[in-house]
């Protein structure tokens, strides 16, 4: 077994446990960039991306004690955060 570098399509960003991303929802490429979702966040998860808005999954619990669902997709005209 070598120590070369390998990559998979499975990454998760550094820092963030199986658990945060099994937990956080993600934006879709269907995103329109309407901006409802960035102030629903209690977290401060979501952030405007490139293209899209995109939620950091080591600060989204899905609203997990502050909300009974995830506020962002109970605010998106799109239907785009969803579970990632």
């Amino acid at each position: 077994m070598g120590y070369g570098c390998s990559v998979s399509a499975n990454t998760r960003p550094r820092g963030v446990t199986r658990e945060e991303e099994e937990m956080a929802l993600k934006i879709t490429e269907e995103c329109i960039n309407c901006g409802a979702c960035e102030p629903e966040c209690p977290n401060t998860a979501i952030t405007q991306g490139d293209d899209i808005y995109v939620i950091d999954p080591a600060k989204c619990t899905e609203c997990k004690g502050a909300h009974d669902a995830p506020a962002c997709a109970g605010v998106c005209p799109v239907d785009c955060c969803v579970s990632a």
